[in-house]
């Protein structure tokens, strides 16, 4: 029991319940920040706000490096997800009200989902859905934003930065960099939230990596700023002055190899 509800449960104050939902909001928030007081985050969802289930939803995709950006959602349901949704109700999905369109908003609120994304859903949708019948796993596909940030396994970098251990074995063999990068790849979606020198490094590797960045979009190779293969014996590093921005981060293998690595990331 922390502080605050300690404070309560000694001038005999009980509170309403928190709702499910709430709970886990506040749990996941408590994960990010072990400062945030679970008793006052649980007053302050009870009863649950409408935008709690899209807030649920930006933070279960985009982890701690967006909790800012989740919390700020401030309605149920954007316009764009409202239009992107219209329709949605025949697929079995979304057969509680307000389910599509939470899904979408709170997707949406993401850093790591591109800009415009609702507008796909809409033709996505149209092409899932036959009048009444519903093709259940084309839905689910229109929910996944089109870049890799859809990517199985997508780590996601707040703007402190960290080490990340990364495995790609097993992983598919996506994408190449100007300097190579025949291997499978791990993908790291970085947020960038103040000019600075964003470096990333392999500390530490079984195999022979090689990296590579992108910015702005995952999937568009002319979008690389930085492409590196052995900067110390076998590891490698890349460092670029960056803006405010998403840079995604390929963790590759040279001469298509795999394994696992410890990747430093700092943004000064």
């Amino acid at each position: 029991m922390g502080g605050c509800a300690r404070v309560a449960a000694c001038l005999g104050f009980q509170p309403e319940p928190a709702s499910a939902a709430c709970s886990a909001w506040c749990d996941a928030r408590n994960v990010c920040d072990r400062s945030e007081d679970q008793y006052l985050c649980e007053r302050a969802c009870t009863p649950d706000p409408e935008p709690l289930p899209a807030r649920l939803v930006c933070l279960e995709m985009s982890g701690c490096g967006s909790v800012d950006d989740c919390a700020a959602i401030d309605v149920a349901a954007s316009p764009a997800c409202i239009e992107a949704c219209a329709g949605a109700g025949v697929c079995d999905q979304f057969a509680v009200d307000g389910t599509c369109e939470a899904l979408c908003t709170g997707q949406d609120a993401s850093f790591v989902t591109p800009e415009g994304w609702p507008g796909d859903i809409a033709a996505c949708l149209g092409e899932a859905i036959d009048g009444d019948a519903c093709n259940a796993a084309d839905v689910e596909g229109c929910f996944i934003p089109a870049s890799c940030d859809g990517h199985e396994d997508l780590i996601i970098v707040g703007p402190e930065g960290g080490e990340f251990e990364v495995n790609t074995n097993g992983r598919a063999d996506r994408y190449e960099a100007e300097c190579g990068g025949q291997g499978p790849e791990a993908v790291l979606a970085i947020q960038v939230r103040a000019p600075g020198r964003l470096t990333a490094t392999v500390i530490a590797a079984d195999y022979d990596p090689l990296i590579f960045m992108r910015q702005g979009t995952c999937d568009a190779p002319q979008l690389e700023v930085a492409c590196n293969d052995d900067s110390a014996g076998v590891l490698s590093s890349v460092s670029v002055q960056a803006e405010v921005d998403i840079y995604y981060l390929f963790i590759d293998g040279f001469a298509g190899g795999s394994g696992t690595s410890t990747v430093r990331i700092t943004i000064q």
